[in-house]
């Protein structure tokens, strides 16, 4: 009762002989939460009754929990509301006060019937629906164990399909002993999942309530607990702490999850189908990933692509790129860690930009678009090398945004005044620079977010095409210098299209357009092989799954070399 339970013996329960639903306690809970008549609520007792008798075969059971899941979270609308309007009806309130929750023993299905019924040690009800149905056994002699009662649920499963159509979880113990399972989960699988799972499942629930509790998954503008602290571990593992409570809701969706998951795995292989699952290339900057480790991720950086014909400006894709010294200084666990988890689930799964085992096409953080990225790693160009192309290196001139009269007469047209005494300075030689409050494209994207109060929705037509040329101008330059080694420099991609290269002389255009091409097509190949055998073997042997993967833009010779040598299938379109 201290946890919001009340027991009633099975013979106090009013339910009908063959009910698998307390159908007078459901509809109290319906005209409660939804303030609808009891005939509306009788209309939508009766959906859920032939749900659960579309489970009366066992071999349908997975299937009607499904659509008994679908009645409750999903397809609820009903006209009830005001002129016919649809209502999405609750059948359980947020708040546990506002529910009924019954525990009862020896439930009998079906009730009082000649041929004797089954009967469940245990089962909990949730304003008059069944969720969970448990096993106690007696450990009267030292063979009897918890497998005994999972053996004994799985038999029931197919003798009274029905009683577990509304099921969310099943669950034995003799005592000493408990473990959880799903429905059609053979027993060999059932496990202690929360001694599995406990490594990233405590993190993230506290995650989750942090993120819930600030009203933002950005962990950098929470008060406290930005970054994760394996010391609260202890309490948010405790039953008996505050810090579990807040918790537990978590970890209880995740296991509905995986029960849900691993079921219809099996339900799968049974049916001779194989599931593929996906592993995308990055997280999410403002992730628990970052928040739990962020010792494996560049948050200073930004996974993108480089320009295409479908981008012109490259692609920010926003997530931070990957710390691989770190990764590869413990045999990247955490890619191990997320590819045996998945096994759980899945017999094949496709990696989704393969290149980034390769490398990743990293944004400085202060960019917009993804011109100023550079593959990382990559083998950044010394001086030396740059001027052995017979290129005359000018290192103010081909590192920084390249702004003239002409460059910004051309570019902004009318607004060619505005933009030298707003954003530039003037540094002589009819040569232009940005004002350090313009100094960047994000500093730029700011300034015009807060003329339309912090709504970038609102720009107008005008002021975004400005943003947009600024953004351009910032792009302006010839070579980047290299992210971790200041002495050496990058070539920007697609440069030959602005004023930077057309400042150039012929000779210098041609001994450009020369290195340009060495180095994007040819110089990292070799590298860039034993990067990704520095990392993919491990990954692919991890597990057991088929490995496919996939990949657009620019695929280096290097990738098919690794594919075929690693037994990878790929994914290949014909043109």
């Amino acid at each position: 009762q201290k946890c919001g339970w009340t027991y009633v013996e099975a013979k106090d329960i009013p339910r009908a002989t063959d009910s698998v639903l307390v159908e007078s306690w459901l509809q109290d809970a319906l005209i409660r939460l939804n303030k609808i008549t009891a005939a509306q609520a009788s209309q939508v007792i009766y959906k859920l009754r032939a749900a659960i008798m579309s489970g009366s075969a066992p071999d349908e059971l997975i299937q009607a929990n499904d659509r008994f899941r679908k009645l409750l979270f999903e397809e609820n609308s009903e006209p009830f509301g005001k002129n016919g309007d649809n209502l999405n009806i609750r059948f359980f309130s947020e708040n546990p006060s506002e529910n009924y929750c019954v525990v009862t023993n020896q439930w009998e299905f079906p009730r009082q019937s000649i041929d004797g019924g089954k009967r469940l040690d245990l089962v909990f009800i949730i304003n008059g629906i069944p969720m969970v149905i448990g096993e106690a056994k007696t450990p009267v002699r030292p063979q009897v164990t918890w497998a005994d009662g999972a053996n004994d649920l799985m038999a029931y499963q197919k003798s009274i399909p029905e009683m577990f159509v509304s099921n969310v979880l099943v669950f034995s113990s003799e005592g000493k002993e408990l473990q959880y399972g799903g429905i059609g989960l053979p027993v060999d699988k059932w496990g202690p999942w929360f001694a599995d799972e406990e490594q990233w499942l405590v993190p993230y629930a506290q995650y989750c309530v942090l993120r819930d509790k600030h009203g933002t998954p950005d962990y950098t503008q929470w008060p406290d607990h930005n970054v994760w602290d394996e010391k609260d571990r202890k309490a948010l593992t405790n039953q008996r702490t505050k810090a579990y409570k807040e918790v537990a809701y978590y970890y209880y969706v995740q296991y509905v999850l995986a029960s849900q998951m691993k079921g219809a795995h099996v339900y799968a292989q049974q049916s001779n189908v194989v599931l593929k699952g996906d592993i995308p290339i990055g997280v999410n900057r403002y992730g628990c990933d970052a928040w739990m480790e962020p010792r494996y991720f560049n948050l200073n950086g930004q996974a993108g692509a480089p320009p295409d014909s479908f981008s012109v400006n490259g692609q920010n894709w926003g997530f931070p790129t990957y710390n691989w010294e770190e990764m590869l200084a413990d045999d990247c666990a955490w890619w191990i860690r997320r590819f045996s988890n998945m096994a759980k689930y899945f017999d094949a799964y496709r990696i989704d930009h393969v290149l980034g085992f390769f490398r990743i096409w990293e944004i400085p953080i202060h960019s917009v678009h993804g011109l100023l990225g550079q593959f990382q790693p990559a083998l950044g160009m010394t001086v030396n090398e740059i001027e052995q192309y017979g290129l005359h290196w000018n290192e103010e001139l081909m590192t920084r945004p390249f702004i003239t009269d002409w460059v910004i007469d051309r570019w902004f047209g009318e607004r060619a005044d505005y933009v030298r005494k707003t954003i530039l300075d003037n540094i002589g030689n009819d040569c232009y620079e940005f004002k350090p409050e313009f100094a960047t494209q994000r500093k730029v994207e700011a300034y015009f977010t807060a003329i339309y109060n912090g709504d970038a929705s609102k720009i107008s037509e005008g002021d975004a095409a400005l943003r947009d040329t600024l953004y351009a101008l910032i792009s302006n330059v010839l070579f980047l210098r290299d992210h971790r080694e200041p002495n050496k420099f990058h070539p920007r991609i697609s440069s030959q299209f602005d004023p930077c290269f057309e400042m150039l002389w012929d000779n210098d255009k041609h001994a450009y357009n020369t290195l340009y091409n060495d180095y994007f097509y040819r110089r990292n190949n070799h590298f860039w092989y034993h990067e990704a055998m520095k990392k993919l073997p491990r990954l692919v042997n991890a597990t057991r799954m088929l490995v496919c993967a996939e990949d657009l833009g620019m695929v280096p010779d290097c990738v098919p070399w690794v594919m075929d040598e690693l037994k990878i299938l790929s994914l290949e379109i014909q043109n």
